[in-house]
């Protein structure tokens, strides 16, 4: 990548032959050039993330639990008893 340009492509591009390769790079010239100087200085960069499903299904019902009953504690008595029976 530091000594020259890559030229994005899906994920496991194969050509069968040179000259398939270059019939490509013939009709996309102008779009491969315009890419290459969009990109000309440029660095890719990612970010990977893990994420604990189990303790964030957790958080996430205990979120949902608090409001549940904050909601559930500004209703009427009334509301409230049939309400938690919806539920």
């Amino acid at each position: 990548m530091e000594s020259s340009p890559i030229l994005p492509a899906r994920f496991g591009t194969l050509f069968s032959t040179d000259e398939e390769m270059d019939r490509l790079f013939d009709f996309h010239t102008q779009t491969i050039q315009e890419f290459l100087s969009k990109i000309h200085n440029h660095q890719e960069w990612s970010v990977k993330g893990y994420l604990d499903k189990k303790k964030l299904l957790k958080v996430l019902a205990n979120a949902e639990i608090e409001r549940n009953q904050e909601m559930l504690s500004q209703m009427s008595p009334g509301k409230r008893y049939f309400q938690e029976k919806k539920d």
